[in-house]
Order: C-alpha cells, then structure tokens, then sequence
C-alpha cells in the first residue's frame, strides 16, 4: 500500500517534470526474482523512472554516502541499500552484508536494481561497468536452491534533453537475461563466469541506449536534433534523435577509414547545418510560423493571466534560482534539485497566500483561485512555447 501511493506520486511528479516518456521494447518482468540494470545519466530521476515502470516495489542500491546524517534517515525508508566504494572507503568488505541483503531479497523474489556503471557523469555515454551485479547474481545463484533462475534486466535510459525542464526521456527495455544455477554449478567464485555476466549486462544496456563518448560527436549530434526538430512531428521526435545519434556512433570508425581528418570532415558538416538553419529562419521556414499567429480574446486574457501570475509567484520562482545556483555542485543535478526545492517553495507560498486568503474573508478566498489560475496560466503558456520551441 505505502509502495503504491509512493509510485502514484512518484508517477505525477515525472508528469510534471516530463513533457512524454516513451516506453518501448520488452515488457518488464512483473514476477520472480529479477536485478534491474541500467545505465545512470542522471543521479536523482533514474531511480525515480525505474519505479514508474514497475508496478512492484523495487529495492535500490545506492552510494553508502546518501546513509549518512538526516538523509539517511529518509533513504533507509525508500527500499534502498548502501552499497560502498572504493574511492569513498578503505573498507570495501562492507559491501559483503549488503550483497549478502540483496541475495536474500532476490530469493524471496524481488525486483532489486543497480546502476552497473557506479556513477552518474550527465553525459550521453556509457562507462566501463564494475562487476557488482554480475556477483549478486552469481551469490544469489549459489545460496539458492537447485532450480534457481534469476533475470537480468537492462532498461537503457536516453534523456531528450538532461537539463531542460519539460522535455522527453525514452526507457527501452531489453528481453531479460536469464541465469540459471544449473549453468555455474561450482563457478559462483570464477573471475571468468563475473567477467561473463558483466560483458553480457554491458552489451545489453548498449543495444538500449546511445553511447556517444566524444564530445565533439555529441555536438554534431545535437545539430542534427535541431535540425529535425524544424522538420519531424513531434511525437517522432525523440525516435528521430535516438536514429541520428546511433548512426553518428556507427559511423565513427567508417570516418576514420575514410581518410578525410575527422575534424574536418565534422567542421563541415556542422557548418552546413548552421547555413541551412540560417537559411531556413530567413525564409520562415523553421519557427517563423509563430511569429504570425492571430490575436484572439483567448490569447488576450491567458497572456494577462499569466502577467498576474508570474507577479504572485515571482519570488518562489526568484528563490528556487537562486538556491539552485548554490547548491548544485555539478550541472548534472540542476534540473533534479529545481524539481525539489521548487516544489517546497511553490507549495509553501501557496499555502501562506491561502492562510492569507482566509484571514481576508471570501474576497480574499476569490482572489486566490484567481491567482491559483494565473499561476497555471503563466505555466502553461511558458510550457506551449516550450513544446513549440522544441
């Protein structure tokens, strides 16, 4: 019960950060023990889009640094174990009562996931993965009983864009890997069945992401999402982004073979691109439309509407900047931490206009559900320019 109204809001808070989330590939594997793998772009929605995908309750495996002080005491609640690293301790044997935990959850028959690369970088590429899950598997094979299965299931994670409020995310889900006992009787200790497993899990989050590890790829890539943006419906847009930057990754080597300086051959292309959008603007081809839309009685009374709005939340809005700014040590976490703090300060000026609403008698209670719809005029309106800016 206390997991699925934690989903319901996890579920709506998603609705809000997210423009769309796509979902496609295998279905997720609903009963029996399975370990989720996944790549980690991003440190805090990750984990929250893995719950919106599984309708039971999920354990997570997490850096042992989020248990310490009063966070800790929240992260102990949410079905999370810590798992410690190398760089973070010099006594790495604590991880053996965590993956011992974790074997005896999986043998009960519950969905544990672990992000097999040990930490987020808020890039669109993927690191060498550490053996972690390959060794809970193979534990959780040798404690159990003779006719032991376990699945292993990659969900590839591909954010539209990591920074921006309101935009997309595609979780692709791999067909699971099964592991049988039967298949590593007397190898649960061999280096080779955990290098096996690792490389298996690897090619797998591979096939359902995009891994794009050079910076100046990741540029062109994003000049080609542009362009398509101007040209591919929206509801294709993210597949479209998703095709341009596997046949950039495919690409790579061929570039080379070619014999043509890959930085040339890249500085062209992207100029190419930059003329055609110049051209494009000149000629009202690529967002012009916007600037030509009737002015009607509607649009009139939203943009006033949200004038209004935009004034009584102003500081709310102010705050969250600003707190942000300061807090957030790496751009990876901007995006997460405006969701947090905006919704505490959004929410508790809200709650202090309607106290004051209250005091003010039913004028003031009028005049707040008048703010409450200025508010929500201003959003929406910043929202569909948003969505129509791409």
């Amino acid at each position: 019960m206390k997991y699925a109204m934690g989903r319901r809001v996890v579920r709506g808070l998603l609705a809000l950060f997210f423009r769309r989330i796509i979902q496609s590939g295998a279905p997720v594997v609903s009963e029996g023990p399975v370990l989720i793998v996944a790549n980690h772009p991003n440190q805090a929605l990750d984990p929250l889009l893995l719950v919106h995908l599984w309708h039971r309750p999920v354990y997570f495996l997490a850096k042992a640094t989020l248990f310490r002080g009063a966070l800790g005491f929240i992260v102990r609640r949410l079905n999370m174990l810590p798992i410690y690293r190398r760089h973070e301790t010099a006594d790495m044997s604590q991880n053996a009562e965590t993956f011992k935990a974790v074997s005896a959850k999986l043998r009960t028959g519950a969905a544990v996931a672990i992000f097999p690369e040990g930490t987020s970088i808020g890039e669109p590429r993927i690191l060498p993965m550490k053996t972690g899950a390959a060794r809970i598997a193979l534990q959780t094979l040798q404690e159990g009983p003779e006719d032991t299965v376990l699945a292993i299931q990659a969900v590839g994670v591909t954010y539209g864009d990591m920074y921006a409020f309101r935009s997309s995310v595609t979780l692709t889900v791999t067909e699971p890997l099964w592991v049988r006992r039967s298949d590593y009787q007397g190898r649960f200790d061999s280096p080779e069945a955990v290098r096996a497993i690792t490389a298996s899990i690897e090619q797998y989050i591979r096939t359902a992401t995009v891994d794009l590890p050079d910076p100046e790829l990741r540029l062109l890539t994003e000049k080609l999402s542009w362009f398509y943006d101007g040209l591919v419906p929206a509801d294709d847009r993210e597949r479209m982004h998703r095709i341009v930057e596997n046949i950039l990754a495919r690409s790579n080597t061929d570039v080379r073979k070619s014999g043509i300086p890959e930085s040339e051959l890249r500085d062209s292309v992207q100029r190419r691109i930059d003329a055609l959008r110049a051209s494009m603007r000149a000629l009202g081809l690529w967002g012009g439309e916007r600037l030509h839309e009737p002015l009607t009685l509607t649009a009139l009374l939203s943009t006033l509407l949200a004038f209004i709005g935009a004034g009584l939340f102003y500081i709310p809005y102010t705050l969250t900047g600003r707190i942000v700014r300061r807090k957030a040590s790496e751009p990876v976490y901007v995006a997460s931490m405006k969701l947090g703090f905006g919704l505490l300060l959004y929410a508790g000026w809200s709650a202090m206009l309607l106290l004051a609403a209250f005091l003010m008698g039913a004028r003031g209670v009028w005049s707040y559900c008048w703010s409450c719809c200025a508010w929500s005029s201003s959003r929406c309106t910043r929202f569909a320019v948003l969505d129509r800016a791409g």
